[in-house]
């Protein structure tokens, strides 16, 4: 009996070895291998909600199917090799703290099949196509999508909609000979943006946004892109033209547009969103008396800038440009008497070597991502600032912010560290420079971290480093018996208007100067010690402070 116990107990036991031996050498469907340790993911078919946190990533010739479930994902994606990503019947709920966080990245021969699936996030995502890799999207809805096109990448979209599809290989890398290509059938785009390269000529004509019934690019030859729209909706078109590209556009209605490196745009009889300049790390230019928001008869950058040593050339003939979209990566740029409503400059991928000059110009945006420059402003206004991202910029001269508060459209204050000069100009009750004013800056909970005092032309100056942590909170310029607020987008000059007048009569007369006088000789140490009294501010009160006194009698203060 106990032998055959042992038969049994030994059969159960090769058994059980066997079943283990065929799953464990049965073939991994998709994989997520954060620090490179690859782990098999379980199967999400018909699973209510699944969460992932972490990159999924997938390799060779793995298909991971989402089916018929909610799929969380927190982290980036990629799909290489030959391996195939499946979406059907499914929510992805891809998860950002800011805008393009965590990409979605197909390369290689990598593929994604998409049926009757959602992709939602909270800010914009990237979806990149890059080398031979290919989508089939069918009806499904990208509502916050940036998919960029580039290499030899196939991306077919029918009966479905996405925010922005881009074929882009200025940004995104394209081989010799290699054509990424677009088809799209009864879809609708929020957004399309169409680079061109190499040496491709052309005119486009007549293109405007709206219902496309049937259009290819074949007015441009040797574009290196390719796309072909049945029955599509776009809303908003872009163009940038690079290498050097020569294109010219008649007739035409878009968001933006704009040339790099050598090329040539020439806009005709059409009507331009942002006109939009990439100005490169050598590249020198000042541009005075740009304007928007109107039809401009003629202009061309080399005739407005004979100076400059920009390689490409923008011509607009009768057209209307609603703004300009400034690109300076590192440029020398000034902006001078311009007026930009509509407008964003963006200082961008500069060393913090890099200045970039705004005088007496109104500036409808800020954008400071990637920025380490100075930008450096001159009596000029800006209406909001972006929020930073991955920036050191250093702020300097005379603003006017219209909007205090940071846009957070793409997310919040992000890995930024940017430095604010607060010019500061102390005059008295008649508008007259006051030198010798002490001045002192108090943090936000009131420990004094500056002090100095005006110049011969009531003039000083500070600076506050502004991070995620304080760029909400709120100093203090203490100024003799002023106490102004400071914030990170204050108004420059931070003007203080001075008036000795102690009792709030609005006068200066003999009551004053009797108030002063009655804490005669007191010094800081001394328990009746009011600094207010102290007008010179060197911890004794005496008769300097009296005869600055009289030196303002019968003056009237303003409130």
């Amino acid at each position: 009996m106990n032998f055959k116990l042992m038969i049994i107990s030994t059969g159960l036991l090769v058994l059980a070895l066997l079943l283990a031996a065929i799953v464990l050498l049965r073939p991994v469907q998709a994989a997520m291998h954060p620090l490179n340790t690859q782990v098999e993911m379980p199967a999400l078919t018909n699973t209510k909600v699944y969460t992932n946190e972490g990159p999924l990533i997938i390799t060779g010739t793995q298909v991971y199917t989402i089916e018929n479930t909610t799929f969380v994902q927190h982290g980036p994606i990629e799909v290489h090799d030959q391996a195939t990503l499946v979406i059907r019947d499914s929510t992805v709920e891809f998860q950002q703290s800011y805008h393009e966080e965590f990409p979605w990245r197909f390369d290689g021969s990598g593929r994604l099949v998409m049926e009757r699936g959602t992709i939602t996030s909270s800010y914009t995502y990237l979806i990149a196509f890059v080398g031979a890799s290919q989508a089939l999207i069918t009806n499904s809805a990208l509502p916050s999508a940036f998919m960029p096109l580039a290499s030899s990448a196939t991306v077919t979209i029918t009966n479905s909609s996405a925010r922005h599809v881009s074929l882009d290989p200025v940004n995104f890398g394209t081989g010799s000979g290699q054509i990424a290509t677009l088809n799209a059938t009864n879809a609708v785009f929020h957004e399309m943006s169409l680079a061109v390269t190499g040496e491709a000529t052309g005119t486009v004509r007549s293109l405007r946004p709206g219902l496309l019934a049937d259009w290819t690019l074949n007015e441009v030859q040797n574009a290196q892109i390719a796309v072909r729209l049945l029955n599509t909706q776009v809303n908003n078109i872009n163009w940038l033209i690079g290498s050097n590209a020569h294109l010219t556009f008649d007739d035409c209605q878009f968001w933006q547009i704009g040339p790099r490196d050598n090329a040539t745009i020439i806009v005709r009889n059409s009507h331009v969103g942002q006109a939009t300049m990439i100005l490169a790390n050598s590249h020198h230019s000042t541009l005075r008396g740009l304007t928007s928001g109107q039809a401009v008869a003629h202009w061309s950058l080399h005739e407005a800038d004979p100076t400059t040593n920009v390689p490409f050339e923008y011509v607009v003939d009768n057209s209307r440009i609603d703004g300009w979209y400034i690109r300076s990566q590192g440029a020398d740029l000034t902006l001078e008497d311009c007026d930009l409503h509509g407008s964003r400059l963006r200082p961008e991928f500069d060393a913090p070597t890099t200045t970039t000059r705004v005088v007496r110009t109104y500036l409808d945006e800020l954008f400071l991502w990637w920025s380490h420059g100075t930008v450096a402003f001159e009596d000029s206004t800006v209406n909001h600032v972006i929020n930073p991202f991955e920036s050191t910029t250093r702020l300097t001269g005379t603003v006017r912010f219209e909007q205090k508060a940071i846009n957070t459209d793409n997310g919040p204050w992000n890995q930024s560290v940017l430095a604010r000069e607060f010019p500061v100009q102390v005059n008295d009750a008649n508008g007259l420079p006051m030198a010798g004013v002490p001045l002192q800056l108090l943090d936000p909970s009131g420990s004094p971290i500056w002090s100095g005092q005006t110049g011969v032309d009531g003039r000083a100056a500070f600076e506050i480093a502004f991070t995620d942590t304080n760029y909400t909170n709120i100093w203090t310029l203490r100024a003799w018996v002023s106490n102004l607020p400071v914030q990170f987008l204050s108004d420059t000059p931070i003007l203080v208007s001075l008036c000795y007048d102690f009792n709030g009569d609005r006068q200066v007369d003999v009551n004053d100067i009797q108030a002063v006088a009655a804490h005669w000789r007191q010094r800081t140490s001394d328990p009746r010690w009011e600094a207010r009294f102290d007008v010179n501010g060197d911890g004794v009160i005496n008769i300097v402070d009296i005869m600055k006194v009289a030196t303002h009698w019968g003056k009237t203060c303003t409130p």
